[in-house]
């Protein structure tokens, strides 16, 4: 028979808090299908332009029939062109397709989410385990365990629920990001600088400078070869990709001006930077913390007339700038794809782990410290004691033989009773049985600790270690669990407190009565301790 599950004894599954980290899992695929929209409305628009072109120049063409091979070689140019869109925009449609399936799947996944009743239910324990397996998945993909990333995806089952060929290409291009001596770094460049070319529409919605800095990394590697041709191309990469660049920007910021200075209300000369510096202050404002391009390509000029050993120009030689290039690379990317700058393990740990920590996960650790001290405290004052007897017989002697008597000799100081030897044989003193004592004490602290065993923070050697470094949880209402039965007490089923002050709920409570021998005994099952069930107190939850 199918076990049935009883879905009143367990709650429902809080969407709200599951699917508030299914976002980007949910987005990244519809941005992927963008994307590869917009591509191919860029090439169908360039070459049909072309084409188009082509056949109006040789419409209106006048020359002769004598140029009619040159015609032909126009169209068959058109045709190869055409044709390689073709195979392109075939490509594209396959890429489509499969997108489209990943949608269908991922969609399809949080759905049966909804279809569960109840966290008891075992369709629900799958449910979460294929999206642990997902999460690390995406763990291994961002700290390059590549190869236990794919292991792990087809030994779930989720290929289409991790994004592999996404984090394969992002890894692809950081790669080419490295320094050679030989190579002028155009050609570590280009796929960085092809796949901005894909995105600038992304990369220009949230102002981003990778693209001018990706090709700032190409002069500065013409310009460190220092031979009269990288020179010379050094001078024309300049003109023909970060001159136009600056233009760009600097339009963009007066056309940003023209717009303030439209506006009915324009704000005060406070918010503006008052004065006649107030367009200077909001142009560089427009601009965040970083330098203007006309700035950076002021210094770029001084890199033809200063080799790489110039102390002026040391940062933009320096090889360090491929690492800040990769860096910079791989958050944008993030960024275009909707995919957090942290793993998704660290954000789901961190909320859990903070909505599970509470002081008493350390309580434990805080009363060992505490009777570590009492032990330090106790063994300082038994030598302090024997000490302060000694001086006091040394004194007196002192005093004796200044006023003259007869006696003067030093009266044999009363020492602490001398060790003696236990059973197994360790030594007994004064200092040692203040330190023994302190021991126990600490050895009945540990043996009253009773945690719990189901907590993961209450576990030191675990996820205790990373527990520290969150914050404290946060409850606007209080949530008690019985240790007893493991459910949470609410009013359907109160706490009751006993007389030696522990807490049970009343089920559980009722439940020892029960099986007491006259059925209204409660044994504390933590410390050994019967009472009477009716000397119980009722608790209120706030």
């Amino acid at each position: 028979m199918a076990s049935t599950v009883d879905s009143t004894a367990a709650p429902a599954p809080a969407l709200d808090a599951i699917l508030l980290l299914e976002q980007p899992f949910a987005h990244l695929p519809y941005d992927q299908l963008c994307a590869s929209l917009r591509t191919q409305q860029r090439l169908l628009t360039r070459e049909l332009r072309l084409a188009q072109d082509t056949c109006l120049a040789l419409a209106g063409a006048t020359t002769p029939r004598t140029d009619t091979a040159t015609a032909v070689d126009m169209l068959d140019h058109s045709v190869k062109r055409l044709k390689a869109l073709k195979r392109r925009l075939a490509q594209l449609n396959a890429q489509t397709k499969t997108t489209l399936n990943t949608a269908a799947v991922r969609y399809a996944h949080l759905q049966d989410l909804h279809t569960i009743a109840s966290t008891a239910d075992p369709a629900f324990d799958g449910w979460s385990k294929t999206r642990l397996n997902r999460i690390l998945v995406d763990y291994m993909l961002r700290r390059g365990a590549n190869s236990a990333a794919a292991h792990l995806t087809s030994s779930a089952g989720i290929p289409n629920l991790v994004d592999t060929a996404l984090f394969a290409e992002i890894d692809k291009i950081e790669a080419s990001l490295q320094p050679s001596a030989a190579a002028d770094g155009g050609e570590h460049c280009a796929r960085a600088l092809a796949w901005c070319a894909e995105n600038r529409p992304a990369l220009e919605a949230v102002n981003s400078r990778l693209e001018f800095d990706l090709r700032m990394q190409v002069y500065i590697e013409l310009a460190r070869t220092r031979t009269p041709s990288t020179l010379r191309e050094a001078i024309a990469y300049l003109r023909e990709h970060l001159l136009p660049m600056q233009a760009e920007e600097e339009e963009r910021q007066q056309e940003t001006l023209r717009v303030q200075s439209n506006v009915p209300n324009p704000p005060s000369e406070d918010h503006l930077g008052g004065g006649d510096g107030g367009s200077g202050a909001s142009q560089e404002g427009s601009m965040g913390s970083e330098p203007s391009k006309r700035k950076q390509i002021s210094r770029l000029l001084g890199l033809l007339a200063c080799p790489p050993s110039s102390p002026a120009y040391g940062d933009l030689y320096h090889p360090d700038r491929w690492a800040i290039l990769r860096a910079l690379f791989r958050s944008h990317a993030f960024l275009i794809h909707s995919l957090p700058p942290q793993p998704m393990l660290h954000i789901a740990l961190s909320a859990g782990l903070s909505s599970l920590k509470l002081p008493a996960c350390y309580a434990s650790e805080q009363e060992m410290v505490h009777a570590a001290e009492v032990a330090l405290l106790d063994s300082a004052g038994a030598a302090a004691a024997v000490g302060g007897h000694t001086a006091r017989a040394i004194q007196r002697a002192t005093e004796v033989s200044g006023r003259g008597a007869v006696d003067v000799s030093i009266p044999e100081p009363a020492l602490p009773p001398p060790a003696t030897t236990t059973a197994d044989g360790i030594a007994s003193s004064a200092i040692a049985t203040a330190t023994a004592t302190a021991t126990a004490a600490t050895g009945r602290i540990r043996k009253g600790n009773q945690q719990n065993p189901d907590c993961p923070i209450c576990e030191k050697d675990g996820l205790g270690m990373l527990a520290r470094e969150v914050p404290w949880s946060h409850h606007e209402n209080s949530t008690i669990v019985c240790r007893l039965s493991g459910h949470v007490m609410t009013e359907d089923d109160p706490p009751l407190c006993l007389p030696n002050g522990r807490v049970y709920s009343r089920s559980a409570l009722e439940d020892i009565a029960f099986k007491s021998a006259d059925g209204q005994t409660v044994t504390d099952p933590r410390t050994g301790e019967s009472f009477a069930f009716a000397s119980l107190r009722k608790m209120y939850i706030s």
